[in-house]
């Protein structure tokens, strides 16, 4: 067996894994005896192989009868004592899509098996951070991932290798694994050496939000933030927070600085668009143009590349041997993208095992490291702009989206709360997620966007539907002024803020053309002020919820005024006189 090493390696070659060109810097042969089918080998390095500190990696070729037989790499790290000490923050995501439909049915099997440990190995993931002794990190937990455990706990339905649905009890094995994973997270997130971050709800577009300037995102951050602190009982505020790709923009800042998250990690790429030079600095408060403020964790963007598939700890360690090497820094920060996938116990574990044991390295939390590493007092100005989701299937989302939006808002306008309501934001947040349209999307996980879309849209429109406008009374009007009587109907249970917007041909409305009325359950009749320009008008009347128009009605005034009856009066008094008349001179008469 010959093993060839190539470096020290710059970060940069750690990240694209490239070597091609080098020579190695060394080589060392020894001698394998194979009984089995399977080998397994430990070669030792010789330490004067690895004589300045830095990556390598180790190429291995295992030849037998002048032929190569087997080929391999390992990445190795070579760290020596320093009179400086690191503090290494690293955020693990914990995140796993959405894995039920509008209906709160599961429609595969994913989160199933990641509590059994198959597939994204939620429970071993779970297991290794407990057992992970001194080391301190931090937990990016995506809000909607704890709703959904919430419900698999509480027994949920879903769908089987048939394609029928079916219940699942509180009491089975999957719901009662949930619960589990739930209070062990709960456990987790008590204790110092582990900070919880949240995120926005259904870790949403957020660009996109910001592009369409609606208020969800921030209502998503301030949703995510209550179903991480409800579903696991904290006691405290959750100041910490994290975006599912790394990123911020000028156009989403605000959606966190307004939900209280004092900080937040992102990509170190993020700073390139920061307004002023901040050199090789780790934390920065930043702000926006309307004075929105929240400080960065950056999060080294080469070892982010590494914290993914094929998820491989000694690549990253090796990185992490090259960054020290190349930055005089003394703080860093290691974290993952939560929108790639869950990273494996195994990778976990060697991780922070290597960061406990490392010569100069203390683990932190964020929170810790911003104690530590302060950003300056002056914020200074996040001049970023981002990118809206291209595609088939993130188009049709976007037009539905704006359908629903529209529904949705406008019932959120004519009540402060209900169940109804609540349902249909939580629908409608949903809809927004990336997990729908994320590369390479797929039309088949589209389509249930679509679905919690056009779900969210059918909800609101019926809802807004139980408010009806009735016939009015009072067409005719005594006099150029007098008033009209409107009935509103409102079948639901909770009263409804409407208005009625009012457009009249030659009648003035002395109370302005939009008058704000809250309907009570059952029967509400509005009172109207109309003036007649003439003796005939139209009034045009419309309920609104928004901008949805409920209903309307065309009425035909008739405004009955003493000068348009004196002709009527003339000549009914000649009439009059006419008949008095004869019956004088009829009775004039008969008496002669």
């Amino acid at each position: 067996m010959r093993v060839r090493l190539f470096g020290p390696l710059t970060l940069a070659q750690v990240r694209d894994g490239d070597v091609v060109g080098l020579s190695p810097t060394s080589s060392f042969s020894q001698d394998l005896v194979v009984s089995d089918p399977t080998l397994t080998s430990t070669i030792a390095v010789p330490r004067e192989l690895l004589s300045r500190p830095g990556a390598y990696l180790a190429k291995v070729d295992v030849r037998s009868g002048g032929m190569t037989r087997a080929l391999g790499q390992v990445w190795l790290g070579r760290y020596a004592p320093s009179e400086r000490t690191v503090d290494v923050a690293v955020v693990w995501p914990i995140a796993l899509g959405i894995h039920r439909d509008p209906q709160g049915i599961f429609f595969d099997d994913v989160l199933e098996k990641s509590l059994q440990g198959e597939g994204g190995d939620l429970a071993g993931l779970v297991s290794v951070l407990e057992a992970s002794g001194s080391a301190h990190f931090s937990l990016a937990l995506e809000p909607i991932l704890l709703a959904q455990l919430r419900d698999m706990a509480d027994g949920y339905g879903r769908v089987d290798s048939s394609g029928r649905t079916e219940s699942v009890e509180a009491q089975a094995p999957s719901a009662t694994a949930a619960a589990q994973i739930l209070a062990r997270l709960k456990t987790l997130g008590k204790q110092h050496r582990v900070e919880l971050l949240t995120g926005a709800y259904a870790s949403p577009w957020l660009e996109l939000l910001a592009w369409e300037s609606w208020r969800d995102g921030l209502e998503q951050v301030q949703l995510g933030k209550l179903e991480v602190q409800r579903t696991l009982g904290l006691d405290s505020d959750l100041t910490g927070g994290f975006t599912p790709d790394l990123d911020l923009t000028t156009g989403t800042l605000n959606y966190y600085s307004q939900a209280s998250i004092d900080h937040l990690v992102v990509d170190s790429k993020v700073a390139s668009d920061i307004g002023e030079p901040i050199d090789a600095a780790t934390t920065v408060r930043v702000r926006d143009l309307e004075n929105n403020r929240v400080t960065l964790v950056l999060a080294d963007t080469d070892l982010a590349t590494l914290m993914q598939a094929p998820w491989n700890s000694g690549r990253l360690l090796a990185g992490l041997a090259a960054v020290l090497v190349e930055r005089s820094g003394n703080a860093l920060v290691l974290a993952g993208r939560a929108d790639g996938g869950l990273p494996p116990p195994g990778y976990v574990q060697s991780t922070l095992q290597a960061l406990s044991r490392l010569p100069g390295v203390r683990t932190c939390t964020l929170k810790e490291l911003l104690k530590n590493h302060p950003p300056g007092s002056r914020p200074v100005t996040l001049r970023r702009q981002g990118s809206l989701p291209r595609g088939y299937v993130s188009l049709a989302l976007h037009a539905a989206l704006r359908k629903a939006h529209q529904l949705v808002n406008d019932l959120g306008k004519t009540t402060t709360g209900g169940a109804v309501v609540e349902q249909a934001y939580l629908l409608l947040y949903t809809a927004e997620s990336r997990w729908w349209s994320l590369p390479p999307a797929s039309p088949a996980l589209g389509s249930v966007g679509l679905a919690y879309a056009n779900e969210a849209a059918a909800l609101a429109r019926k809802e807004l539907g139980k408010i009806s406008l009735a016939e009015a009374d009072g067409h005719t009007v005594l006099g150029k002024e007098g008033t009209i009587r409107l009935r509103l109907q409102n079948q639901a249970d909770y009263p409804m803020n409407v208005e009625i917007a009012l457009a009249g041909q030659d009648v003035v409305l002395p109370d302005g053309p939009v008058q704000a009325v809250r309907a009570e359950p059952g029967s509400t009749d509005v009172t109207l002020r109309v003036v007649g320009q003439t003796t005939k008008g139209r009034l045009t009347v419309a309920l609104r919820a928004g901008g949805t128009t409920l209903g309307s009605l065309s009425l035909a005034l008739h405004f009955v005024t003493f000068r348009s009856l004196l002709p009527w009066v003339l000549v009914g008094g000649v009439l009059v006189l006419a008949a008095a008349f004869w019956v004088v001179r009829a009775w004039r008469r008969r008496r002669a």
